[in-house]
């Protein structure tokens, strides 16, 4: 199927591209039905395709880990050398795909319906990520001076909505940065979702 081979596709880039693993090997260990867990990349996609990915042929659920502390949040299992983490934060692209025709249409005949909005498929975006593919500055202020900066507007002081100074502001500044690093670390998919959630 097509899930197959882009994930397939994506790793197959990733490591054309030398990108290092982010995860290191889980073991199995002695229990019943433990299933070790290879070295990989995080795959980072919407919740809405967590039905999608469990229909993945080889797919492995998190609570087969043989190593269930080392799991990360959100994370619902593995597919090959890709360990699929599902967050709300990827949004959808809605009504950014193909006009919708036939059985793929809601209310169609044969296989999944797909999602939809005014009868275009919704895009849902697949971030694959290597290690060392992006850093980032921190709220707490590592390598800047500045750091965290607490704001406080004292009362007394006529502003705009408050002629006579009664209010008091409470705040906070803080830098925050996101920075690719290498492009070549990192692979995008751009998929639709089947509407039915679950497996």
């Amino acid at each position: 199927a097509w899930k197959t081979l882009i994930v397939s596709q994506s790793v197959t880039v990733l490591e054309a591209n030398d990108a290092p693993y982010i995860t290191k090997i889980l073991k199995a260990g002695i229990n019943y039905g433990q299933t070790s867990v290879e070295a990989g990349y995080f795959a980072v996609g919407h919740t809405h395709l967590r039905g999608d990915i469990q229909r993945i042929p080889g797919f492995v659920p998190v609570h087969k880990y043989a190593e269930m502390g080392k799991k990360v949040k959100g994370e619902i299992g593995k597919t090959g050398a890709l360990r699929w983490v599902l967050t709300t934060e990827v949004a959808p692209l809605l009504g950014a795909g193909k006009t919708l025709t036939g059985e793929n249409k809601v209310g169609g005949t044969g296989g999944y319906t797909v999602r939809q909005t005014a009868g275009k498929a919704d895009v849902y975006q697949v971030g694959i990520f290597a290690e060392d593919c992006l850093g980032a500055l921190g709220l707490d202020g590592e390598g800047n001076e500045n750091g965290f900066q607490p704001m406080i507007v004292r009362p007394g002081k006529a502003a705009p909505g408050d002629p006579v100074g009664q209010r008091v502001a409470i705040g906070w500044k803080a830098p925050y940065g996101v920075k690719i690093l290498d492009e070549s670390r990192i692979y995008r998919l751009e998929v639709a979702c089947s509407s039915q959630a679950t497996v």
